[in-house]
């Protein structure tokens, strides 16, 4: 008995399970920026336990409405630096204004 006596699908089966909900913990702990969860997640094997209770008892998703997705992200940053460029920009045509005074 031993590792010998189990099917070579068997161990197939038990990989992609395993495989699939590690896939989906670490990209959830990477989301949410859980250093010390993902860290445990790709170091533990526990067969996708330890997965499944992170990604349905410790890890609790966002509201839809609180969560920004990338282009929402990309317009606030991009909405930022525009406002700094048009501040800059009517500070210069002051300072330009007072000089030909």
């Amino acid at each position: 008995m031993g590792w010998k006596s189990f099917s070579p699908g068997l161990l197939t089966l038990l990989a992609i399970w395993s495989v699939f909900w590690k896939g989906l913990a670490l990209w959830r702990s990477a989301r949410k920026t859980s250093k010390y969860w993902f860290v445990a997640l790709l170091v533990i094997n526990t067969l996708g336990i330890l997965e499944i209770l992170y990604l349905f008892v410790f890890s609790k998703p966002e509201k839809e409405s609180q969560q920004l997705t990338a282009n929402d992200q990309l317009k606030v940053a991009k909405g930022h630096d525009a406002k700094k460029q048009d501040r800059k920009e009517s500070e210069n045509k002051k300072k330009t204004a007072r000089n030909k005074k």
